[in-house]
C-alpha cells in the first residue's frame, strides 16, 4: 500500500506545483463501514483513510493550505437537492446536474468531483448555490424545453 500512498503524494505535490494560488484542498470524507452497508472491506477503508492522511500530511508539511473534507450526503443534498437517493440514481442525477450547468464530466467520478467543487465553492461564495437550487433547476428545464 506504500506505493499507492507515495503515488498520491507525488501526484498531489506535482498538481500543487502547477498553480501557486491554490490555498484550499477539499476531499470527500470516507464513509464508515456502517454507511457502506457491507459494500466495503477493511482493506478499502484503510486505503481511503490513508489517502486522506497523505493529503493532510502534505498540506501540513508544505504549509499555506487549508484542508477540508465534505460528506457525500452534504454534497448530494446541495448539488442534487437530496441525499436520499440510492447510489446509482444519485450518480445519474449528479451527471444531469453537471450537464445543466454546461459541464461535460467524462464519467460519474468526474461528476462527483465537480459536485464537490461546486459544494465547496458555494460555501465560499453563497451566490453560486443558487445555480443548483430547485427553483433554478425548474427555470433551466423550462428554458431547454422552449417554454
Amino acid at each position: 500500500m506504500g506505493v499507492l500512498f507515495a503515488g498520491c503524494r507525488q501526484w498531489l505535490s506535482d498538481f500543487l506545483a502547477t498553480d501557486p494560488d491554490i490555498k484550499l484542498i477539499v476531499f470527500e470524507a470516507p464513509m464508515t463501514p456502517q454507511q457502506m452497508a457491507g459494500r466495503t472491506t477493511a482493506d478499502i477503508m484503510r486505503r481511503l483513510s490513508g489517502l486522506c492522511a497523505v493529503v493532510e500530511e502534505l498540506a501540513c508539511t508544505r504549509g499555506g493550505y487549508a484542508v477540508r473534507e465534505a460528506r457525500v450526503s452534504d454534497v448530494r443534498a446541495h448539488f442534487i437537492g437530496s441525499n436520499r437517493h440510492k447510489r446509482d440514481q444519485a450518480k445519474a442525477l449528479t451527471i444531469s446536474a453537471c450537464h445543466r450547468l454546461g459541464w461535460a464530466p467524462s464519467d460519474d467520478n468526474a461528476a462527483d468531483a465537480l459536485a464537490l467543487w461546486h459544494y465547496q465553492a458555494s460555501i465560499l461564495d453563497p451566490q453560486l448555490a443558487v445555480q443548483t437550487s430547485p427553483l433554478f433547476r425548474r427555470r433551466i428545464a423550462a428554458a431547454t424545453m422552449g417554454a
